[in-house]
């Protein structure tokens, strides 16, 4: 498989947007047990939500080929 330079950008692209969020409340969630596990517990419920439902959508997801 050869790589073009499309590639390379799109691959750095996405590790950069996944980084992002954990550089900008890094310092945020260092300052207690609760920041750092329920951000607070200042999230709103359709956050929690999403976050639920992606989860679940992922570890469901390859069990639908077999």
């Amino acid at each position: 498989m050869k790589l073009y330079a499309l590639d390379w950008v799109i691959a750095i692209l996405a590790v950069v947007v996944c980084f992002l969020p954990a550089l900008f409340f890094g310092k945020r969630s260092s300052k207690s047990t609760s920041e750092f596990f329920g951000s607070g517990r200042s999230v709103p419920w359709w956050l929690a939500g999403l976050s639920m439902v992606a989860t679940t959508f992922s570890s469901d997801t390859p069990n639908l080929g077999d």
